[in-house]
């Protein structure tokens, strides 16, 4: 009977996805804009299971994690550095590919595991060969500095905008996922 009815708890909160918004203050909760965070509860698993199987998903999504990249403090928390690629809008048929750096800080509790996503800045492809680095504001210049323009609007292309917002919800909800998927054989 405490088989199905983790079961059943586990399935539940399997259903609960984490969606972040992009703003000016950086990502936001969906549902509570006033948090930056998002917390998932995981009844019947400890802090240290939670932990392992976050930093598995991670190592696995995340290849080469050297030096500033990855700190944790066991089993409490984890700070990660990233570098996600997605796709831009084709230019003459070929696509861009952009580079969204973000941090992720994920802190652990007995059933419970808090995601925080930081924007650093998106890498934008450019002719010249040198990268050139976008930030949320402040920007200018024909090729666009910055995501938001002062007043708040975006700046860049929509689709842009809601893959760089994607990329970010896909990463949080398979974490999620991975933590609620069952290990029996």
């Amino acid at each position: 009977m405490n088989k199905i009815f983790t079961i059943l708890a586990l399935g539940l909160v399997s259903f609960s996805n984490a969606q972040f918004k992009l703003t000016m203050d950086n990502f936001k909760n969906v549902e509570m804009q006033d948090k930056d965070y998002f917390v998932y509860e995981y009844p019947g698993l400890t802090q240290k299971q939670i932990f392992d199987k976050a930093k598995m998903y991670i190592h696995s999504n995340f290849k080469n994690l050297k030096g500033d990249g990855f700190n944790e403090v066991e089993s409490s928390q984890i700070k990660l550095r990233s570098r996600q690629r997605f796709e831009g809008n084709k230019v003459f048929g070929m696509a861009n590919t952009w580079v969204l750096n973000n941090v992720y800080e994920f802190n652990f509790k007995d059933g419970k595991m808090m995601i925080k996503p930081v924007y650093e800045y998106v890498e934008l492809p450019s002719s010249s060969g040198t990268e050139k680095s976008m930030y949320l504001t402040g920007g200018s210049g024909i090729i666009g500095k910055s995501i938001f323009k002062k007043d708040g609007s975006v700046w860049i292309d929509k689709e842009i905008f809601n893959r760089i917002e994607n990329t970010v919800n896909d990463f949080t909800n398979g974490l999620n996922k991975s933590i609620t998927k069952n290990e029996d054989w």
